[in-house]
């Protein structure tokens, strides 16, 4: 597929710009273009289709799935659903929950880009020295970088790839840890005040049902369009500017994590995600709630069909 000039007209969404589109749907002659089309087509024929989502996280394109025609299936919100905490299993998850007990209130910045997420070792640098420059607390779960050039020392020792003293500098005011981490628990954790997130769903969900302002580092899939909708939709992220050769600078993270965390605009963004907060948990304590009904909906017709 050409490059598009203009933005794309998707109903419910914002335009989006071509390098938001997932990789997937730029070129056709991959097979993972042709996997899409195959499953877009197997759509019409379902009886009805469950979205992990719910009216006030999309509303716009709620309102478009919402509509009858004929040849497309039902659509029905039935979140959000996430994860529920669980106590701490090992040692290096009791850690990081240790470490979070002792911070102040909302004073902490969680930075974790999903399983796969693995950054340029140029990028992991970038980020060390915006945060080391901000100087504000955090928990970043690193990842070996993807171009990973190590001279000496562990693979999986974050020594050997960020940079030089960063670790010892940072001590008062920064864990890094390179093990899976209690995303859950840490997100609802009273010291956690912001999260650098890859906007992959089920993160942002997560981060959403637990008022937690978000810094969009979208890495790749649908990630970018996510991007789109809850910085310039929703309004409850912010986005740290990337150069051209797609690295985000050290400047631009320290910009971010004090807007996020140290100035009104952080305030902003606070109060807008606790407004979905509040919607988000009364879909799941009021008996009436439209995701409830939908997915009530959805069980009736499981009985009669079976």
């Amino acid at each position: 597929m050409p490059r598009l000039p203009d933005p794309v007209a998707v109903p419910g969404c914002l335009p989006i710009h071509w390098k938001d589109l997932p990789d997937m749907v730029k070129d056709r002659t991959t097979e993972g273009y042709r996997s899409l089309l195959q499953q877009l087509k197997r759509y019409e024929k379902a009886e009805g289709i469950l979205v992990n989502s719910f009216q006030e996280m999309e509303p716009e394109a709620a309102m478009v799935l919402k509509e009858k025609k004929p040849g497309r299936p039902p659509v029905h919100l039935v979140g959000p659903l996430v994860q529920t905490g669980r106590p701490s299993s090992s040692p290096e998850e009791s850690l990081c929950l240790k470490w979070l007990d002792e911070q102040p209130d909302a004073s902490v910045l969680y930075i974790c880009l999903g399983s796969l997420g693995v950054l340029s070792r140029d990028q992991v640098k970038e980020m060390a020295l915006g945060l080391e420059t901000r100087g504000h607390r955090f928990l970043w779960v690193v990842r070996r970088p993807a171009d990973n050039g190590i001279v000496g020392g562990s693979e999986d020792d974050p020594a050997s790839y960020l940079p030089h003293g960063f670790l010892e500098r940072t001590t008062e005011s920064g864990l890094v840890v390179s093990f899976w981490t209690p995303q859950i628990q840490i997100l609802s954790h009273r010291a956690v005040g912001g999260f650098v997130t890859h906007c992959g769903w089920s993160s942002t969900l997560e981060s959403v049902v637990h008022g937690v302002p978000m810094i969009a580092w979208p890495l790749y899939a649908e990630q970018r369009m996510n991007e789109l909708m809850l910085a310039e939709g929703r309004k409850v992220a912010s986005r740290a500017k990337e150069d051209n050769d797609g690295v985000v600078r050290r400047e631009q993270i320290s910009a971010a994590v004090r807007e996020l965390m140290e100035r009104e605009g952080g305030r902003v963004v606070l109060a807008r995600v606790r407004q979905l907060q509040e919607a988000a948990a009364a879909k799941a304590m009021v008996k009436e709630a439209a995701s409830r009904n939908a997915l009530h909906e959805v069980v009736a017709k499981w009985k009669n069909t079976f």
